[in-house]
């Protein structure tokens, strides 16, 4: 809703404003029971918008929808443990403790890495990984994203080994 002038002035007639207090739950079937080759979904809202999204996007191909949540639920980390994170292009290592995340280590460290939300749903402090593998734990990342293991959030993804090297 904070954008509706904005896109309703770029794209007319294209963009449809229903707010649920005037009327009721969305119908989801006439966009999306039919899925459109090359289209992309867009969806951002609270976690029974974005479930009921979900299913009736089930038919459509790999990749075709992208959430964005309001409010992270952070699952259990891999490991409860320390590692350690190399910001290769400072060379600066730093231990990365249990109850920290990595975006606070790191910029203890000097890296400066922008964060907006710090719950892993805006996607601002996305950062490229260059070697180790991630415990993405962020409601951002698509599972084909996550799966290359070539970038993470760090404000709240954790390592699934002992170290990470980030391009940093």
């Amino acid at each position: 809703m904070a954008f509706r002038e904005e896109l309703s002035a770029a794209h007319g007639d294209r963009v449809h404003i229903s707010p649920q207090d005037e009327c009721g739950l969305l119908d989801l079937a006439p966009w999306l029971e039919t899925p459109d080759p090359g289209t992309k979904v867009y969806c951002c809202g609270p976690a029974p918008l974005l479930a009921a999204v979900e299913l009736a996007c089930a038919a459509w191909p790999p990749y075709s929808l992208r959430t964005e949540r309001t409010a992270g639920a952070l699952p259990e980390p891999v490991h409860q443990t320390a590692f350690e994170v190399e910001l290769r292009r400072t060379g600066r290592t730093v231990t990365v403790m249990p109850d920290t995340s990595v975006l606070h280590a790191i910029r203890q460290v000097g890296a400066d890495v922008l964060s907006s939300c710090e719950q892993g749903t805006c996607g601002t402090c996305l950062t490229p990984v260059l070697e180790g593998t991630p415990d993405h734990r962020d409601s951002i990342l698509a599972d084909h994203e996550r799966a290359a293991n070539d970038c993470m959030l760090p404000c709240v993804s954790r390592s699934r080994g002992d170290r990470l090297v980030l391009d940093l």
